[in-house]
């Protein structure tokens, strides 16, 4: 069961860093690069699809091409450590319209390594280790496994999956969900019929903790942030339907409002005084969503020129505020809240890193 919807990619940035606290940076150099990572959207007749996912990357606005027209491959994250650039993700196999599976993947300054069956969704480092999360695939009645790699060395936390990680001094923190069993009615009495729920959950160093009483219904925690000791992550509750929630340690915001009881969060960063601010998207009806952010979980919306956006990441550069996405299919992201297209190809921007010097 792939709990990750196709239109949603979750990742955690860190930039040029092994601590979350460095979305925001203090000291501001006379130059900044810009790396956006994503996908464009390339026609493509054959396997069942009309269109291929092209994983690539953005400097300074150059595309960086990653994958060719005949392979479809998603990103999920994009990071700068000294001088390298790592991109997380997926490449998806399909058989006529069906996904068959999907490999967990990265490239490292262009060069593709495969880690097994599943998805990256998120990368950190600490000191010379590569940390990253993301999930394997469950297949019949096997379930996912949330899964991250030490080095390229993976370690399963159970059933779920991880969305982000964080590194805080010498404490890592992952975040995602856990796999629940639900019993369901049966036609037989003999015979047992169970549904799992995912529970939004942290892991410290490898101990969960839970956000929510798992008999509440489905949530997921999509991004995790730490400050001072505060473990603040976010994401969707979608018991009744998909609304935007957020966690401070295990203290629960709602940030939906009564025009926009739907959507979700895929983004956040605090500032030292521990002012958080979150980005996602809401649900406006008719499969069409817009993209907003949350300032003291006032929503505020972002321009956009199409009838559907999203916002997919966020980083905090000095004043400035950048937050990456997607408007009718185009990459984009916005800083300080004006529009910038990225490229004239049709795509998404999934995560952003800032380089500053």
């Amino acid at each position: 069961m792939n709990l990750k919807p196709y239109f949603l990619f979750i990742a955690i940035i860190l930039c040029f860093a092994t601590s979350c606290k460095k979305h925001i940076k203090k000291h501001i150099g006379q130059h900044t690069d810009i790396y956006l990572g994503g996908s464009v959207y390339k026609y493509y007749s054959k396997r069942g699809k009309d269109t291929i996912s092209t994983a690539a990357y953005w400097k300074n606005g150059v595309q960086v091409q990653l994958t060719d027209s005949s392979t479809d491959a998603y990103v999920n994250g994009i990071a700068v450590n000294k001088n390298d650039v790592y991109v997380i993700g997926e490449i998806r196999h399909w058989v006529n319209s069906y996904v068959v599976t999907s490999s967990a993947v990265y490239w490292k300054n262009g060069v593709l390594t495969q880690l097994g069956e599943g998805s990256v969704d998120g990368i950190a480092f600490k000191g010379n280790d590569i940390y990253m999360v993301g999930a394997a695939w469950g297949k019949g009645k096997e379930q996912d496994q949330a899964i991250y790699w030490k080095n390229d060395q993976a370690f399963s936390l159970g059933k779920g999956r991880l969305n982000s990680i964080c590194i805080d001094g010498d404490d890592i923190y992952m975040a995602g969900c856990r796999l629940y069993a639900v019993e369901m009615p049966s036609a037989s009495y003999l015979a047992k019929n169970y549904e799992y729920y995912p529970a939004a959950t942290y892991w410290k160093n490898g101990r969960p903790i839970a956000l929510n009483d798992t008999t509440n219904g489905k949530t997921d925690a999509n991004n995790i942030f730490v400050q001072d000791g505060d473990v603040y992550t976010a994401g969707s509750d979608n018991y009744r339907e998909s609304i935007p929630v957020c966690w401070k340690d295990r203290t629960r915001f709602e940030l939906a409002s009564k025009s926009y009881p739907a959507g979700y969060v895929s983004g956040i960063v605090v500032d030292d005084l521990g002012k958080y601010t979150l980005c996602g998207a809401v649900d406006v009806g008719h499969n069409r969503y817009l993209a907003v952010y949350w300032q003291s979980a006032r929503m505020r919306s972002l321009p956009h020129l199409g009838k559907s956006s999203r916002a997919s990441a966020i980083s905090i550069l000095g004043n400035d505020r950048y937050i990456a996405g997607s408007d009718q299919y185009h990459p984009v992201y916005w800083k300080n809240g004006n529009r910038v297209e990225v490229g004239k190809d049709k795509g998404a921007i999934t995560s952003i890193a800032l380089v500053n010097y």
